[in-house]
Order: structure tokens, then C-alpha cells, then sequence
């Protein structure tokens, strides 16, 4: 009986800490962000998220987001899924969109959500 060797899938992070990024890195994910933020057309925002996401070094599927922690306590600067467990809504932008706190600073100091 032989036995098959499987390569091990390299498995990237889920999060990612902005400031572990490039410059570069940083630029094209704020450019992305931004961008999203702002665009009306969900195929542009999907390609941006994808833009963003890739500069961060993270895989989302197709029509999935990302964001960086918008916690005001200790301004942290993690990079996540929006659907991540956990999450607290801080805000909502004036495009209608949620600015989150990750599930850390939600549990350790979570920011007040003002309707």
C-alpha cells in the first residue's frame, strides 16, 4: 500500500492588524475603502472590497466586505469580515453602511451605538 503525500493548503488569516501592512499595502486599502464607501453600483463595491481585501492579504468570497475597526476607545486597527461573530455597530455612515468595532473591543470596551 502506498501512501499519498497532501501538500498542506497554506491558509491565509482571517484578520489582519493594519499597521502590520506596507505603505503600499495601506494606500490601496484605504483607496478601496474609500472608494467603496462611495459608489453606487454593488458589482464596483463587491470589486473593491476585493481590492481592499487582497491588499490586506485576506480572502472574502465575491460578495463579501471587510472593514477596519472603527473602535474610538483605543483605535485599533484591525482588518476583518463584516460578518464576523461578535461585532458592535458604532455608526453608521452617511452612505448607510456600519462602522464596526471587532469582537475584542466590542467585549473589552464597547462603544455606545446612538440611534
Amino acid at each position: 500500500m502506498t501512501t499519498a503525500v497532501i501538500p498542506h493548503a497554506r491558509t491565509r488569516p482571517t484578520t489582519v492588524d493594519y499597521r502590520s501592512l506596507t505603505l503600499a499595502a495601506q494606500d490601496l486599502f484605504d483607496l478601496a475603502q474609500r472608494h467603496a464607501d462611495t459608489t453606487i453600483d454593488a458589482g464596483d463595491y463587491n470589486a473593491f472590497m476585493q481590492v481592499a481585501a487582497h491588499a490586506a492579504g485576506l480572502d472574502i468570497a465575491p460578495d463579501r466586505e471587510i472593514t477596519r475597526c472603527a473602535c474610538p476607545t483605543c483605535h485599533c486597527a484591525l482588518i476583518f469580515p463584516t460578518d464576523l461573530p461578535g461585532l458592535r455597530t458604532v455608526e453608521t455612515t452617511e452612505y448607510n453602511l456600519p462602522r464596526l468595532q471587532c469582537p475584542a473591543c466590542a467585549d473589552e470596551h464597547p462603544a455606545p451605538h446612538e440611534d
